[in-house]
Parts: C-alpha cells; sequence; structure tokens
C-alpha cells in the first residue's frame, strides 16, 4: 500500500515549521521522538534536520524496514529489521505479533494521519447573516425532535447580531455568544471564541441571571476544543469542533439561598450551519439538559 504522499507532505511542512522536537505516533504500537541537539546549528538548520531524519524513518517504515510489535494491552515498539528473532523480554512484554507497513499497520497508521490532519482544521467567524433561522429541540429527560426553540437573525452589525427566540429579543455578540434571551442574560460570555481549532482553551468569567427565577450570580469558566469529529442531530450529519466547557457557579436566589456547584456543558459547533447543533449541559440544579438543532434555514447572498 502506498502512503498518502499529500499527508506526508503537509506533516514534513509542519516540522520544518515547529522546531526543536517532533514525535511521529505510529497507532497504539509506540512513537518516536525527532530532535537537534546541536546548539550550533541555526533554528532553520535543525528543522532541516528534524524534516530529513523524519522523512528517512518514513521511507524505512514504508519499505517494511521497520517491525512493531503491539500487546492486548495497547502498548508495543518498534525495532529495524535485521532478520533476527526478538528476544525473551519482547515477547512477554509486547506479545508475538509484529507488524510491517505492508500487513495491517497500514490501516492504523493512514486512520492516526487522517486524525491528524483534523488537527489542522480551523473554524473562523461564521457570516451570519439576515434570514438564518434555526429550529433546535430542548429536552430534559426523554429525548424528542419536535422543535420547540428558533432563532431567526433580525439585523448584524459590527457591534453584535440582533434576532429573536420564539418572537422575543435576542442579543448575540458576533461570534454568536447569548447576552439576553426571554430565559437569561450575561454580561460576559464567551461559550465561542473564534477562530476554533483542536487544543485551544481559554476562560472567562460572566455575571448572570436566571429570568424565571429571578436568580443572579457569577460563573467562571474554563474552555477547551477537544475534537473534530462527525456529529448527528435530527437537521442532519455534521462536521464539527467538539468543545467541553466547565464551569463554576455562584450565586443567591430571590429568597437568600446560596448557589455553589460545578457545571459542565460539551457542546458541538459546525461550521457548515453557523451554529451550535447540539449541547448537552450538566447543572446540579437545573438537572441534565441537551439541546439539538433540528432544522436550519441559511439565507445566500
Amino acid at each position: 500500500m502506498e502512503p498518502d504522499r499529500d499527508i506526508t507532505e503537509r506533516l514534513i511542512e509542519k516540522l520544518r515549521a515547529r522546531f526543536p522536537d517532533r514525535a511521529v505516533a505510529i497507532g497504539k504500537f509506540t512513537h518516536t521522538h525527532f530532535a537537534s541537539h546541536d546548539r550550533s546549528f541555526a533554528p532553520a538548520e535543525s528543522a532541516e534536520r528534524i524534516a530529513q531524519d523524519v522523512v528517512a524513518f518514513l521511507d524505512d517504515l514504508f519499505a517494511d524496514r521497520i517491525e512493531l510489535f503491539g500487546s492486548r494491552h495497547g502498548s508495543g515498539g518498534y525495532r529495524r529489521r535485521r532478520n533476527k528473532r526478538r528476544g525473551f523480554i519482547s515477547r512477554l512484554l509486547f506479545g508475538r505479533q509484529s507488524y510491517v507497513w505492508s500487513g495491517p499497520l497500514a490501516v492504523l497508521l493512514l486512520a492516526f494521519l487522517h486524525a491528524g490532519a483534523a488537527l489542522a482544521q480551523k473554524a473562523e467567524r461564521p457570516d451570519v447573516r439576515v434570514g438564518d433561522e434555526w429550529r433546535f429541540v430542548v429536552y430534559y429527560s426523554a429525548p424528542s425532535t419536535q422543535p420547540n426553540r428558533t432563532w431567526a437573525i433580525t439585523r448584524v452589525t459590527p457591534a453584535g447580531i440582533h434576532a429573536t427566540e420564539n418572537g422575543e429579543p435576542l442579543a448575540m455578540t458576533p461570534e454568536l455568544n447569548v447576552l439576553e434571551s426571554p430565559r437569561t442574560r450575561e454580561s460576559n460570555p464567551r461559550a465561542l471564541s473564534f477562530p476554533l481549532e483542536v487544543g485551544k482553551r481559554w476562560s472567562y468569567s460572566s455575571d448572570w441571571l436566571f429570568k424565571a427565577k429571578g436568580s443572579q450570580g457569577t460563573i467562571r469558566s474554563e474552555v477547551a476544543v477537544v475534537g473534530h469529529e462527525s456529529i448527528t442531530v435530527p437537521a442532519g450529519t455534521f462536521d464539527a469542533f467538539k468543545v467541553v466547557a466547565k464551569g463554576w457557579l455562584g450565586g443567591t436566589s430571590p429568597i437568600n439561598s446560596q448557589y455553589n456547584a460545578e457545571m459542565t456543558t460539551t457542546y458541538w459547533y459546525a461550521p457548515a450551519a453557523r451554529a451550535v447543533v447540539k449541547s448537552v449541559t450538566h447543572n446540579p440544579y437545573l438537572g441534565p439538559s441537551t439541546v439539538e438543532l433540528v432544522t436550519l434555514q441559511l439565507a445566500r447572498e
């Protein structure tokens, strides 16, 4: 099986750009590091040498000159083939099964390279337009596909997005974070922070008001983009960025009862939908809740 040369070339370009240390992972078997420790080299020359070492390693791998061995525990290692049987310790630790590129390893490594390509995905701030409309379903226990929340964009300015939620005013930041809805109000919402890319992290604090009960307080959140994956909701299947936000909630109710708890929300932003297409929130006071996109209508230029 021939390697995907486009993926390999992109890998090499990243190696040249990100000196001084690179690691190549090979499925769940093992990984190896490439670095230049000679301080007499200029950064560009060191990066070039690292890239050359990686290319040489991949050439040996694709030519079946590298033998890998794994175990049922998912650990393993590799060695260069010299027509010599592995020793007792290697067989004991990693099992008797060995692999080379032309065997089952090819499928595993191509899957890894495909996953690595996802790391390069990036989502810029969406071009929200007047006329965009999303219909969501919100449920707390039994799943449903009957929409009960509709967002419709009515005006877009550099300062923010004006819309309606079920016919009532809805105000959002330019990054689609809800400032005020018929249900809540926040001072500094940042659930989304563009551009989105796997590995990005940020934190923020925001004052909140829950209108139905008159409760108010502050939430401090830490957010991370943890993946780029396919997600299926009633509206269809989307390529989306998976985001996890962990928040520490504090506040009071109108009868002076205290709020002090941790809550977690996992949500999926899909660039093609210009929206978060699914979110799952675990709130100790309101219980678990799920929001899913049921239909969408995006305005064209």
